[in-house]
């Protein structure tokens, strides 16, 4: 992907993690003025937060793991798979080095 792609992705990530931010703030706002419990507006907003976090995970993917993967260095891929993965660093190296 080139700079200039990789940054309108990234510009677009970031656009609709705004839009789902204000999306909450809107949906949190109007179930609070509707009289719902806090339990019940933190349930609402769950699947929010979590879309947020997949958004997120878009941006380490295209900052991160996609140029380690890309320059096929293994011990960029293996650092990146024992994160997280949780395995120790050694044990990541060797799997990575595995074809």
């Amino acid at each position: 992907m080139t700079a200039s792609k990789n940054r309108a992705r990234q510009n677009e990530i970031a656009r609709q993690i705004s839009e789902v931010e204000q999306f909450g703030d809107d949906l949190s706002s109007a179930l609070l003025k509707a009289n719902c419990r806090s339990d019940e507006v933190q349930a609402a907003l769950a699947p929010l937060e979590q879309l947020k976090d997949n958004l997120r995970n878009l941006r380490l993917d295209d900052n991160v793991v996609a140029p380690a993967v890309a320059s096929n260095r293994p011990g960029d891929m293996a650092a990146i798979y024992a994160e997280e993965t949780g395995v120790d660093y050694a044990t990541a190296l060797v799997h990575c080095n595995m074809d």
